[in-house]
């Protein structure tokens, strides 16, 4: 395992926050144990993989299918939003615009998700 990696591991409780709360932070959590048990896989140390992709998954199940399409959406625009970038076109065209307004419109979403979520979670 290289340097970066081994560092990345030993400092993780500094960086990595569990918020259930907020789609994006979940799934995000769930890929990065995912990724935690490749590196623990290509280590041997294959009891831990599989701990960490126990764990992966498990994060995944917290997201409901309306979670899901919001983060399909998301990503579908953000790959639109490059490809447009990658055609030269720049920040005041219209294209750019549309879909950077549909960008916005899925973070506030998942901003309302995450404030609702968390006053669930808190009562």
């Amino acid at each position: 395992m290289g340097v970066a990696a081994q560092h990345l591991l030993q400092g993780e409780s500094d960086y990595l926050e569990e918020d259930f709360s907020n789609p994006m932070k979940i799934n995000e959590l769930a890929n990065y144990y995912i990724n935690k048990g490749k590196v623990m896989s290509g280590m041997n140390r294959q009891k831990e993989a599989i701990d960490y992709f126990k764990k992966g998954i498990s994060m995944f199940t917290r997201l409901t299918e309306t979670d899901e399409a919001l983060l399909r959406q998301l990503e579908q625009t953000r790959l639109n939003m490059i490809s447009a970038v990658a055609d030269g076109r720049n920040l005041t065209d219209a294209t750019v615009v549309r879909l950077s307004q549909e960008l916005d419109g899925y973070i506030v979403e998942f901003q309302k998700k995450s404030i609702l979520k968390r006053a669930v979670l808190t009562t």
